[in-house]
Order: C-alpha cells, then sequence, then structure tokens
C-alpha cells in the first residue's frame, strides 16, 4: 500500500461514497419526479403526443442508466473497502505493484494502476 495512512484513505473512500449516494439519490429523486409528472400528464383530456410519449420512455430510461452506474460505482467503493481490510488497497490487480497515489487520489476505488486501466479500455 502506498506511503498514505489507513485513516486518510478509508476517509477518501467514505468521502466519494457519500458523493456517489448523494448523486444516487438525487437521480431517483428527479427519477420519481419525471414519473409523476408523466402520470400527471395522463390524466389530462388532451392524448398525449406519441413523440412526447417515447421522450418520456428516453428520459426514464436515462435515468435509470445513470443509477445504475452509479449502483456500480458504490459496489467498487466497497470493494476498495475490502481491499483496504484485506492489506491490498493500492496495488493494481494485475501486477500487484503499487498504483500511483495521485491516481488513487483522484480515484480511490481504482483496482489497476494507469498503464493496465489503459489497456483494460482498450479492450
Amino acid at each position: 500500500m502506498a506511503a498514505t495512512s489507513t485513516d486518510t484513505i478509508r476517509h477518501r473512500l467514505e468521502t466519494e461514497r457519500a458523493r456517489v449516494l448523494a448523486a444516487r439519490d438525487q437521480v431517483l429523486t428527479d427519477l420519481v419526479g419525471e414519473q409523476d409528472a408523466a402520470e400527471g400528464s395522463e390524466l389530462s383530456s388532451v392524448d398525449q403526443h406519441s413523440a412526447d410519449s417515447a421522450t418520456d420512455v428516453a428520459d426514464r430510461e436515462g435515468f435509470l442508466s445513470v443509477a445504475e452506474m452509479l449502483e456500480g460505482e458504490l459496489a467498487e467503493i466497497d470493494a476498495a473497502f475490502e481491499r483496504l481490510e484485506a492489506g491490498t488497497y493500492g496495488l493494481c490487480e494485475v501486477d500487484g505493484k503499487p498504483i500511483e497515489e495521485e491516481r488513487l487520489e483522484a480515484l480511490p476505488a481504482t483496482r489497476r494502476c494507469t498503464a493496465h486501466q489503459q489497456l483494460a479500455d482498450l479492450e
């Protein structure tokens, strides 16, 4: 693990988890608001145009996609907490070498060093 203390790492992960949870909660709130608005408009006496319906569906799918992405980020953060407890936090999962400190600061839940992440992104 890098020279950073476990308490500092734990704080980074907790801060990142709180940020992602707040973002996810906002997306879910927006989704509920969007659904409520759609249901309210369906009760009007004027038929809804099919393009409006398609837009509503696309909006809901967009919200759900973002919520799913944020759930994935939460899972990565939880996995980082597990690596911290196991003593493997900060080590690249590919070669076991230390991940750059700057990378860990920017992406506290990262599993790979920059070089191995770039290779994974190409796959």
